[in-house]
Order: structure tokens, then C-alpha cells, then sequence
């Protein structure tokens, strides 16, 4: 298996650069919306498209609609973080639930970047229970399906809860 066949290792480690060069803490949660801007939309967005990111020269602008909870306008606008990171051209790009490759990178970036697993380490201290979870999720404020993803794709994985 090459460098590039497992997107989400590649974003979670562009995630970790990013905290660490921020100096955030991995137990911390970290302040997207300083970042990227996130506007909203009246309109719902078609079946698949999570929100458009523009990217400026000065800055990275997110659309995502309206009555989108917080939780996912903050994923998008981590999404939008990592898509700079893969690919810092400037232009329009969608945040879809595809599969493709560059989605998959974007996904794992922006849960690594809300809720890093080893601040989940650190915070849940082996607790699993449903409360545990949702104070994490809330902590962080990201979704819990969120620090779900967080759980089973690599502390779970790697043995280390």
C-alpha cells in the first residue's frame, strides 16, 4: 500500500500539523470560525452537497445552509481547511458526501481538527458510556457522530481505549 491509498491517514496527519503549528492542545477545542467564514444560504443545498467553499487569496469563505446546526457548519468549515491544505488553488470547490478520494482526505482533516483522538484519549479516560460521549461531542462541539467516527476509526483501531 502506497503513501496516497489511505485518505484518512493523510488527513489526520495534515490535522495534527495544523493544531500543532496553531499550538493548540489536542483536549482544546479549536476555533474554525476564526479561520474560514462561514455564510449562510436560504436555500437547501442539492442531495450530496454538503456546502461550496470559495478560496480567496485573503481567506476561505464556506456556504452551507442557514438552518444547518452548528456542529456542521463548523465541519465544513474544517472540510474547507483541509481541501486547502491538499489543494491551495484558488477557486470554488463542493463539500459533498462523496467517496472520492479528496473527500475522504477532507473528512478525516476536519475530525481530526475539531476533535483529535488524542484529546479524546485524554478526556474520556477509557469512559465509553453515552454521557461520556455526548459531553466530548459538546466539549468539542461537533456532532457525536463525530467523536463516534473519532472513536471507531482510530483509537478503537489502534487499541488505545
Amino acid at each position: 500500500m502506497g503513501r496516497w491509498s489511505r485518505p484518512w491517514m493523510l488527513g489526520y496527519q495534515r490535522a495534527r500539523r495544523v493544531r500543532e503549528t496553531l499550538g493548540s492542545a489536542p483536549e482544546e477545542p479549536l476555533d474554525v470560525e476564526q479561520m474560514v467564514a462561514v455564510a449562510g444560504v436560504r436555500q437547501e443545498t442539492p442531495m450530496g452537497i454538503t456546502g461550496l467553499a470559495k478560496a480567496h487569496d485573503d481567506g476561505t469563505v464556506v456556504a452551507v445552509a442557514s438552518q444547518a446546526p452548528v456542529h456542521v457548519r463548523r465541519f465544513a468549515a474544517a472540510r474547507a481547511i483541509g481541501r486547502r491544505t491538499f489543494d491551495n488553488s484558488a477557486g470554488g470547490l463542493l463539500l459533498t458526501s462523496r467517496d472520492e478520494y479528496a473527500a475522504k482526505v477532507e473528512r478525516a482533516f476536519a475530525a481530526e481538527l475539531l476533535a483529535p483522538a488524542e484529546g479524546l484519549q485524554k478526556i474520556l479516560e477509557g469512559s465509553l458510556t453515552d454521557e461520556s460521549i455526548k459531553d466530548a461531542a459538546d466539549r468539542y462541539n461537533v456532532s457525536i457522530r463525530v467523536i463516534e467516527h473519532q472513536l471507531e476509526n482510530q483509537l478503537r483501531r489502534w487499541g488505545s481505549l
